[in-house]
């Protein structure tokens, strides 16, 4: 009898449980450190707070799943830029892209893992 989810074990590899589980173990708590530590999206300069212990953990599941598909520390800077906008707090682009390299080379020395340099592109254009 054919299912809806068959092919699931072709869409979900190997490759992706492995990821989880170090995500689960290590990797979500190992980012959620750096922005505590590094990032201050309250403009508080406290990390002992309830709310900038939230945010980013909020934050840091959205990075996350970005890192596994090879977000580029530029964008993960433009994530955190546009996270502190939406906060309400005066943005700080150097430490959100000083941020957003530690972010990614944490990453890249954790999994092996280099940033995507090919995508996404806002548009292409036909090639003549």
């Amino acid at each position: 009898m054919s299912g809806r989810f068959d092919g699931h074990d072709r869409l979900v590899g190997a490759d992706y449980e492995n990821w989880l589980k170090w995500w689960r173990a290590t990797g979500r708590a190992d980012l959620e450190d750096i922005l505590l530590r590094r990032w201050d999206p309250l403009g508080s300069g406290s990390s002992d707070a309830v709310e900038h212990r939230d945010i980013c953990a909020r934050y840091a599941t959205r990075i996350g799943m970005r890192l596994r598909h090879g977000i580029s520390g530029a964008e993960i800077a433009d994530l955190l830029v546009a996270a502190s906008g939406e906060l309400g707090v005066r943005v700080d682009e150097r430490r959100s892209a000083a941020v957003a390299m530690e972010i990614r080379t944490w990453y890249r020395d954790q999994r092996g893992d280099q940033a995507r340099t090919h995508w996404p592109m806002r548009f292409t254009r036909e090639e003549i």
